[in-house]
């Protein structure tokens, strides 16, 4: 009769739409979450039957450049987000996983920020134009600003040279870097140069390691390797990297050791076949060999003075062509570190051959990543000397940077002869 009974059935109904609201977010939030696993498994699946993780993420990486990404304005999107190829929401109820974790899990070089600087450059290579009967001079004309500014932190200038890059490859070389045999292929048709002579002794061991295909293969893309750009060469062994690590852990093993008879053919290794080892290992090794876990032992450049010592005397000797300029270089890079010129004195020729280079690189990947880039700052700087850059001084510099994780980019606009 007073109604007490009714307010009771009232609040208990008002609890029950409380409780099942509730029990309603967490339900759709678990189912969320249970769908978000199944598409990694779905990602992982893809790559198993196909055997090309670039597929997956160059479709990915497409849809992250793209403004509004793969987000869906519609009020139903929810009810169909399960149906999409990537996340239509961007909330707990998301049923994909972020595009930059999917993409990081099938490329782990991927780097949001390059993507975003990247965002509305083609870097699709293309057949419009080649280096079929050109030749490189042995030294190029480059102001001194221009080495300097060659930071190997990105900017869109430097991804629009890189794309130029790319885009004048020949169409065989493009072709053949994108996947593991024409990568293979290029590798090796690279270290296959000099003499007549050395020329025909490398065929010869390759014929005796390599399958009969990929020997075919590498005489069917010579012709295009020899009229390669100077230049372009270490670019493109870094572009073949990609491909490279899709290799089987057998197929890894027999590559590696032709890689290495082919060096070590003529008992001798130059500059650019120092270069291109330094650049296999540091990409490929982590890859296919358990590394241990690198610590960071040297967190001032002051730590690391005698491997710059050794770096910078064998950069200077290189690009120096009297020993008057030689000592200039090395002073001058010597102020730019800030060490002093009457303490850190040039290193003899006959102290910077490659060993001492390697032990010196060796010593300072363990420095902290300031560091490196210091260094690396400091290689510009004495390379930038003269305004001349010399082809061993262009190996070196791009060896030096990616060895200590600081890659240089192309340097596709320097293509001035020098001038006597």
């Amino acid at each position: 009769d007073d109604n007490k009974g009714a307010g009771v059935i009232v609040v208990f109904g008002i609890g029950l739409l409380v409780i099942g609201w509730i029990g309603q977010i967490f339900a759709r939030a678990i189912q969320a979450a249970i769908s978000r696993q199944r598409e990694h498994l779905a990602d992982a699946s893809a790559v198993q039957f196909t055997r090309n993780p670039s597929g997956i993420a160059g479709a990915l990486k497409k849809i992250a450049g793209y403004e509004g990404g793969s987000h869906i304005a519609n009020p139903k999107a929810s009810a169909f987000s399960h149906m999409f190829f990537a996340s239509a929401l961007d909330s707990l109820f998301a049923t994909h996983p972020p595009l930059d974790e999917r993409i990081r899990l099938l490329d782990p070089s991927f780097n949001p920020e390059i993507a975003t600087l990247a965002a509305g450059t083609s870097a699709v290579p293309s057949a419009a134009a080649g280096f079929a009967g050109r030749s490189e001079p042995e030294t190029i004309a480059v102001p001194r600003e221009a080495i300097a500014e060659a930071s190997p932190v990105p900017s869109e200038l430097r991804l629009a040279e890189a794309t130029r890059f790319l885009e004048s490859l020949p169409e065989k070389l493009a072709v053949a870097v994108e996947e593991p045999f024409g990568a293979s292929a290029v590798v090796h048709g690279l270290l296959i140069r000099g003499e007549p002579q050395s020329k025909a002794n490398q065929l010869a061991i390759l014929k005796k390691q390599a399958s009969p295909a990929l020997v075919r293969e590498i005489q069917r893309l010579l012709p295009e390797l020899e009229a390669l750009p100077v230049l372009s060469r270490l670019p493109l062994v870094t572009l073949a990297t990609g491909a490279l690590h899709r290799l089987s852990p057998s197929q890894y093993a027999d590559f590696c050791r032709t890689t290495e008879a082919l060096i070590t053919a003529d008992r001798q290794i130059d500059l650019f076949e120092f270069a291109l080892q330094r650049s296999l290992h540091r990409h490929l090794k982590p890859h296919f060999d358990r590394m241990p876990p690198r610590i960071v032992r040297h967190l001032r450049v002051e730590d690391v003075e005698n491997p710059c010592r050794v770096l910078l005397s064998c950069i200077a000797h290189v690009g120096a062509v009297d020993e008057a300029a030689q000592t200039d270089a090395f002073e001058g890079v010597v102020r730019h570190l800030g060490f002093d010129p009457a303490r850190m004195t040039l290193l003899p020729v006959s102290k910077c051959n490659l060993g001492p280079v390697e032990e010196a690189l060796d010593q300072l990947i363990v420095a902290s990543p300031e560091v490196r880039l210091r260094v690396v700052d400091a290689a510009s700087v004495a390379v930038a000397q003269d305004g001349v850059l010399h082809e061993r001084e262009a190996e070196l510099l791009r060896a030096v940077a990616d060895a200590l994780e600081c890659p240089m980019p192309p340097w596709v606009e320097w293509e001035t002869p020098a001038q006597d």
